[in-house]
């Protein structure tokens, strides 16, 4: 692979003043300001721990020892090694709390644990040259990819998640100065935010959420609120006005959609329960409806409290009238590209008919809604396609198909200001963000950050781990994440 410049994998916009973008690109976060288009701050995540070994976190001024033994673990499997020690909560074990005591009992069981020594490694992984757990040891450290941000207007801070290091901070809005931070169990996969914004919700791969208090001491842990038996793809809370109380709907690997009550989320309210793929995104609505997508041919509109699917949104069949057969032939051969290692699910190859060749895989990557003079909207994009898709409303409230705006590349991630949509591409060159008004009779795409200044150029070696860590949605798909056999 040729040298490439890096995405901007995540985009938060601040409704501030002045109002302002942050722009995360690998390991390093700008604040843009969107009148000038340009930088006003930037902050960069620490390294990563190398994996096994212990971090030194500074929390409130103090260095305590924090064991990150599974700082690298891509799946909840890693969970079963033996470098991941208690505490135990219900059938899971826990990454260890933030005290040197902790750290140091599980340093000393790891070492008298029969399990600790190195087992022979089988002679698959032996003909590749790497160790028993397929690590290479020369292998360069990833950067410590941003994996979420979440601007929080009544605190003025903007939450950010790291996944290397699987760490919780609060950057001051302005400076990007780290306020607070905590280290998280597991690797994260959704934040969101309580309706009462003091307490940040955050998923993670082993299928549970944690609530962190944003006025809380720094080095305080995280509660454990909820857990599912699958990775956890999607967060958000919500609300019902009669009766007034709170919920959070959470969404997973294995197609379910829960909602559950809040703060006593020991008890479950209701499934919402149809997809047959993944579940990765999830959008409640200014009517308080929910809009669920992931690896289905359609997006979900749902009665939440009542778990009712109010209406099928077809995508496949609207993707059919953008691209032409050519142009979906070439973006489903560029899909499965994106991590060669893995496999791409399919029928048997005997009764596998010719035009799979040219079937687009469908993986929700993002779902906002945007405010427009006449009503509202609803934006979707799609993980390796270059077009947002346009909903609008009817008379009688059912969402239907408007437009497909066409992308100069992928749309890697956008964010919604009313009736403004920005959004990053992957090209390689062009625009870094673009913007789009859907105010406007025909919404155009327009420039908004150059890249100039910002722009990080991948090395050719780096190129696969780039792409595998930006394009991550369809690896959810059931029968596409396993490893091909050499």
């Amino acid at each position: 692979m040729a040298p490439r410049r890096h995405p901007v994998q995540a985009i938060a916009f601040a409704d501030s003043t002045p109002p302002k973008l942050y722009l995360a690109v690998a390991d390093t976060l700008s604040c843009i300001s969107i009148s000038a288009g340009t930088a006003t701050a930037t902050w960069t995540a620490p390294a990563a721990p190398a994996q096994g070994k212990p971090q030194q976190k500074v929390v409130s001024g103090k260095a305590d020892d924090i064991d990150t033994a599974d700082a690298a673990e891509p799946t909840p499997d890693a969970a079963n090694s033996p470098s991941a020690p208690a505490p135990v909560v219900g059938k899971r074990k826990r990454s260890p709390s933030n005290t040197s005591a902790q750290s140091s009992t599980a340093v000393e069981a790891t070492e008298s644990s029969p399990a600790a020594t190195a087992p022979q490694a089988s002679k698959k992984k032996q003909k590749k040259g790497g160790n028993a757990d397929g690590a290479d040891a020369s292998k360069k450290q990833p950067p410590n990819y941003i994996g979420h941000l979440l601007f929080v207007a009544e605190k003025s801070v903007l939450a950010v998640t790291t996944l290397e290091d699987k760490t919780l901070r609060l950057l001051h809005a302005d400076t990007l100065a780290v306020v607070k931070e905590w280290t998280l169990h597991k690797r994260p996969s959704a934040i969101s935010i309580t309706d009462s914004n003091s307490t940040i919700l955050v998923g993670d791969k082993f299928g549970d959420v944690y609530s962190y208090t944003i006025d809380s001491d720094s080095s305080s842990e995280g509660t454990l609120l909820l857990g599912h038996v699958s990775l956890l793809t999607a967060l958000t809370a919500a609300s019902t006005t009669t009766p007034q109380r709170q919920y959070i709907i959470t969404a997973d690997r294995d197609e379910h959609v829960r909602v559950t009550n809040y703060p006593l989320t020991h008890a479950i309210h209701t499934f919402c329960l149809a997809h047959t793929a993944f579940v990765s995104r999830l959008l409640v609505t200014a009517d308080n409806t929910l809009i669920s997508g992931g690896g289905d041919d359609w997006l979900g509109v749902w009665d939440w409290p009542a778990g009712k699917l109010l209406q099928r949104i077809d995508v496949r069949g609207v993707l059919d009238t953008i691209f032409t057969d050519d142009e979906k032939k070439a973006i489903a051969e560029t899909q499965r590209g994106y991590n060669r290692r893995r496999r791409w699910m399919r029928e048997d190859d005997a009764v596998r008919e010719a035009d799979e060749e040219a079937k687009i895989s469908i993986a929700v990557n993002g779902i906002a809604e945007a405010m427009v003079p006449d009503g509202r909207q609803v934006i979707v994009t799609l993980e390796g396609l270059p077009v947002l898709l346009r909903y609008t409303y009817t008379a009688t409230g059912e969402l239907q198909f408007a437009s497909g705006i066409r992308a100069t590349g992928p749309v890697v991630s956008l964010a919604v200001d009313a009736s403004r949509v920005y959004f990053s591409c992957d090209t390689t060159d062009g625009e870094l963000v673009s913007q789009v008004d859907l105010a406007a009779v025909e919404p155009v795409i327009s420039s908004l950050v150059s890249g100039e200044g910002l722009d990080v150029l991948v090395a050719e070696e780096d190129v696969e781990g780039m792409v595998e860590r930006v394009y991550t949605v369809e690896g959810l798909r059931k029968g596409f994440g396993g490893w091909e056999d050499e």
